[in-house]
């Protein structure tokens, strides 16, 4: 009889410890804006800063978790793999509350994350994810539907062929095959849609690494050896500079609305594409809107932080930038004015935790 007593006693204790674990994170008081994680200590692991794409994700993440009081330590992988890893173990040893990673290979990676895991550690992932198949666990991860990229650059193609009766004959430059990100912006989005057409064709596709040097080389060789070819889509506008110095060089720099135009939809919105589509060169950019992917990653952390629930996914699609809004695009923003953009105004995730501005 009294360990059955002891085993109600106890069955009731965890109860309400869970109640009340249930109470705290659902009727806590509303928290200043500025302290939202005031107390808690944040890690940024970062991948690399070579393109603005990459700068601002990072100094923009941790622009809004240093508002917010955070107790921020920011590294910087610089495109190494091996270093990540390591930068990803040593951070362990620290005990932060959470990790932000933007991971350089979502399989290499897969067994420090899951020594992360191991540490009860939450971990967030944004703009790139970890493999589908890899042995770890990610709380959440943010990004843009990359395969919205890929299929509004497949509507616009669609629409010139429609709208012109021509039939178009795209070459594709891709990102780095090795990663997911160029898989669902091409084969399985854009190249995908491509497949149901009868009058937009794909005829030639081939890796670039991102590298605008290396895109300038495929995208003679593609021409050479298709001259027809009168479509360019780009997985990146770090490739634009190298895709219109080929078409330069070729002779086939034409702006939109005259004789000859190649007709030409990339993805990011980086400044180099912005300029490129002022200046009619570049018709279509796939919005991958960094503020958004920001606010959205800081926000899953408050939450998590607090004690919400937050999807595994939290993905936003791309909007079109074009000649009737480019000049308003995130590529064309200072980025020295980042300490006054605060949040990004996006519907994509609702913050749980109640808070109030100063």
């Amino acid at each position: 009889m009294k360990k059955l007593v002891s085993l109600a006693a106890t069955l009731v204790l965890v109860l309400s410890l869970s109640m009340s674990t249930v109470v705290s994170a659902q009727e806590q008081d509303p928290i200043k804006k500025s302290e939202l994680l005031k107390g808690f200590k944040i890690s940024l692991i970062l991948n690399s800063e070579k393109t603005d794409m990459q700068i601002i994700l990072n100094h923009y993440l941790a622009q809004l978790c240093e508002d917010a009081g955070a107790d921020l330590t920011v590294v910087n992988a610089d495109g190494d793999i091996a270093a990540q890893a390591q930068l990803i173990e040593d951070c362990i040893v620290q005990q932060p509350d959470l990790v932000f990673l933007k991971p350089l290979d979502g399989t290499a990676l897969a067994s420090s994350v899951k020594k992360l895991n191991e540490a009860d550690i939450p971990v967030i992932t944004y703009d790139m994810a970890m493999a589908e198949d890899a042995d770890c666990h990610v709380d959440c991860m943010v990004n843009t539907d990359q395969e919205s990229c890929g299929h509004l650059a497949a509507e616009y193609f669609k629409s010139v062929a429609d709208e012109t009766g021509e039939t178009l004959k795209v070459i594709e430059v891709m990102g780095d095959m090795s990663t997911n990100i160029p898989l669902l912006r091409g084969p399985q989005s854009f190249e995908a849609d491509l497949e149901t057409y009868d009058n937009v064709e794909l005829i030639a596709a081939t890796e670039a690494k991102w590298d605008a040097s290396k895109a300038y080389d495929v995208t003679i060789d593609m021409l050479t050896a298709h001259p027809e070819a009168n479509a360019i889509f780009s997985h990146s506008d770090c490739l634009s500079q190298g895709i219109v110095q080929a078409l330069t060089d070729l002779g086939r720099l034409v702006p939109a609305g005259e004789e000859g135009h190649m007709y030409y939809a990339s993805v990011d919105g980086e400044a180099i594409g912005c300029q490129h589509v002022q200046e009619g060169y570049l018709d279509q950019i796939s919005n991958n809107n960094p503020h958004t992917m920001c606010t959205l990653a800081f926000w899953a952390a408050v939450d998590i932080l607090h004690g919400y629930e937050v999807p595994e996914e939290l993905l936003f699609p791309a909007t079109p930038i074009n000649s009737s809004n480019v000049d308003e695009a995130w590529g064309l923003t200072p980025i020295d004015t980042m300490p006054t953009w605060g949040w990004d105004d996006t519907d994509a995730y609702v913050l749980q935790t109640p808070f109030v501005e100063e």
